[in-house]
């Protein structure tokens, strides 16, 4: 039979004072992207009731500064620590010096997903929850949006009340996405999951970055041009996907920033589309106006009375 194996995350600010402000943490079966090792003398550490160290992380601490001239200085601490039977107390360290303790209860909490209705554009979902441990704090709930073959996305952090209200605009299209409530004490945490419902996926979204719209050139200039598209959830589309046009007619494909060439004087309509298949089509038009050339005016010769035989003289204003 095989031992299901968890770790505890563990972060938070430590300050130049070395007082540390936790945050919430949770249990986790997977880790993302692990935290960087340190070299110096910080530890995050599990302990049992006799003081036993059970498992052990050393991690980075670098203190950067925040700017101003009072401002403290101040360092990111993530730890991931193994979670072993037993464990009764969490410590953060510098050399023998304890800065940080938190207790970690023997037990988890308990979530469960009790209704989901989507309605008018908008998700509803409720939960129960409680803790077997009578000595653990007050429960507090992070919700995640999952939708399969697209990632997941944070929604809402740190709530106490057990339901939450979502505008279906606000997360990425999926036709089975799902809500996942985590339900932690601080330290500990438990989940569960929503059932699958359908959002609808959304237009890109197409911006030119360059030039802005109403912009004005000069004439006889190179139109430098700089484009983006991005899906409804936020992520760079490729730029194979992306159409310019000038005054309806396509000039370039497959590129954010494309050379474009000098424009006739007047005004002209810089359109840019999206066509790839990653996200539904859209499209964004820019008016700019290119100035008319300025010609230099050359006057009249002089006058008949200038004697004949001798150069004329040209007179030119610029």
């Amino acid at each position: 039979m095989a031992i299901a194996r968890s770790w505890l995350r563990i972060s938070g600010l430590l300050w130049e004072d070395l007082t540390f402000e936790p945050d919430v943490g949770w249990e986790t079966d997977t880790i993302a992207a692990r935290p960087p090792e340190g070299e110096g003398p910080w530890t995050v550490s599990l302990h049992d009731e006799a003081g036993t160290v059970l498992a052990l992380a050393r991690p980075e601490v670098r203190f950067v500064d925040p700017g101003g001239v009072r401002a403290m200085r101040r360092a990111r601490v993530v730890a991931y620590l193994p979670l072993r039977s037993g464990a009764r107390e969490l410590r953060l360290a510098r050399e023998h010096q304890v800065l940080h303790t938190q207790p970690v209860s023997p037990f988890r909490p308990k979530v469960e997903v009790s209704s989901l209705e989507v309605e008018d554009g908008t998700v509803h979902l409720a939960w129960t929850a409680l803790h077997p441990d009578p000595a653990a704090g007050r429960l507090s709930f992070r919700v995640v949006y999952a939708a399969p073959g697209r990632g997941v996305f944070p929604v809402a952090d740190e709530l106490t009340a057990p339901w939450l209200t979502v505008p279906l605009a606000r997360l990425p299209g999926s036709r089975g996405g799902r809500l996942a409530v985590l339900a932690t004490d601080g330290v500990r945490s438990a989940v569960d999951v929503s059932e699958a419902f359908a959002v609808p996926t959304r237009p890109a979204r197409v911006a030119i970055l360059q030039p802005a719209h109403g912009t004005s050139l000069p004439a006889d200039q190179p139109l430098s041009a700089r484009g983006v598209a991005h899906d409804d959830a936020g992520r760079r589309l490729p730029a194979r996907g992306l159409v310019w046009t000038v005054d309806g007619e396509e000039v370039a494909r497959g590129t954010r920033l494309p050379g474009l060439g000098a424009l006739p004087a007047g005004s002209h309509r810089l359109g840019l589309r999206w066509e790839g298949d990653e996200a539904p089509h859209a499209e964004v038009v820019h008016e700019v106006t290119v100035a008319a050339r300025k010609v230099p005016k050359v006057l009249e010769e002089l006058p008949p009375s200038a004697p004949r035989g001798k150069a004329a003289t040209l007179r030119i204003k610029l």
